[in-house]
């Protein structure tokens, strides 16, 4: 999770960098102690390893400070490449610490290895768990050694989503370790972006970046307009941001997507269309359907839609009732 100023306490919250680079390493040595080498199905050491999550600003720390003199044998890195999701500028490197200032240099991560970042739009503007304005922090794409990056981001997407926390621990699980029990949704709901699609594409092109030197496709930015701290999204007629990466979500939309700040989040708002106005925009079904499949045929092209979830994408289409 991010870490804002830190008091000294019990734990040194900064040990987990190191503990970062060990694991990366062990991944990648040949030694039993390695569980891929050591295992009787694989027997094989990493080749690649590359650090990916939603970590707060903790995963950014780590590739601005501290991937540089984290190698094996003082000369290879510890990690290969990064895939930050969901985050704003680097947190505390340790316990009594503050986070870097906003014009620190080490804001716009220059690393040795691919970098890649996914936003969502609860990340763009701040507010909530993520008061650092992702979007101040965006600096050219560049394919440069010591500078390759891409930043992408997700027009129309929440924060988080519900769906995705169908896999989090079942609320059995988490009574075993006095957890606080919790219900997920094993369904998505209506009009929620399955992000998760453009992570995948994203992920896949960070693989081939670092393993053939194929440089990530770019994206335009999300449209913003205003200065800190009341900057907002530029909106097209139906409410919906324009510029991003771009899915059927919001160019075939059935919903206008809108954000609130509320403490300790950035709440998504999903406010379905009306009949009325379905009708008008897709007079038939078949209407609507070819309009999604342009559009997902243009996410394929544009590189952040994998084959599986197109299908995925048009069969929902197929099945969704719009019209009304």
């Amino acid at each position: 999770g991010e870490m804002e100023t830190k008091e000294s306490g019990e734990f040194e919250s900064g040990l987990a960098y190191d503990a970062m680079s060990q694991a990366a390493a062990l991944l990648k040595s040949k030694t039993l102690q390695n569980p891929l080498y050591g295992s009787s199905i694989s027997g094989k050491a990493a080749r690649y390893v590359i650090g990916m999550g939603a970590s707060g600003c903790d995963l950014s720390l780590y590739a601005a400070a501290l991937q540089p003199f984290a190698t094996i044998d003082g000369k290879n890195p510890c990690f290969d490449g990064f895939h930050i999701h969901m985050t704003g500028y680097p947190g505390c490197i340790s316990n009594g610490e503050t986070r870097f200032e906003a014009n620190d240099d080490r804001c716009k991560i220059m690393t040795n290895v691919p970098l890649v970042w996914t936003q969502t739009m609860g990340d763009m503007r701040g507010g909530g768990i993520h008061p650092s304005y992702s979007y101040m922090y965006r600096w050219p794409d560049s394919d440069l050694p010591g500078r390759q990056h891409r930043q992408y981001e997700i027009a129309g997407a929440a924060l988080g989503m519900d769906w995705d926390m169908a896999v989090c621990p079942c609320a059995e699980d988490l009574q075993k370790y006095n957890g606080e029990g919790k219900e997920y949704p094993l369904e998505r709901h209506f009009g929620e972006i399955p992000f998760h699609y453009v992570i995948r594409a994203v992920l896949d092109h960070l693989k081939k970046w670092i393993r053939y030197g194929i440089p990530a496709p770019k994206s335009a930015y999300i449209e913003m307009e205003g200065e800190y701290p009341d900057a907002d999204f530029v909106l097209d007629e139906h409410g919906n941001p324009k510029g991003g990466v771009r899915s059927p979500y919001v160019d075939v939309p059935v919903c206008t997507y809108t954000w609130k700040d509320e403490p300790g989040a950035v709440r998504n708002i999903i406010t379905p269309f009306s009949a009325e106005k379905l009708r008008t925009l897709y007079p038939t079904h078949d209407v609507y359907l070819r309009k999604v499949v342009k559009s997902v045929m243009e996410m394929i092209q544009n590189g952040f839609l994998l084959p599986e979830d197109a299908s995925a994408i048009i069969m929902e289409a197929m099945d969704a009732a719009v019209p009304e």
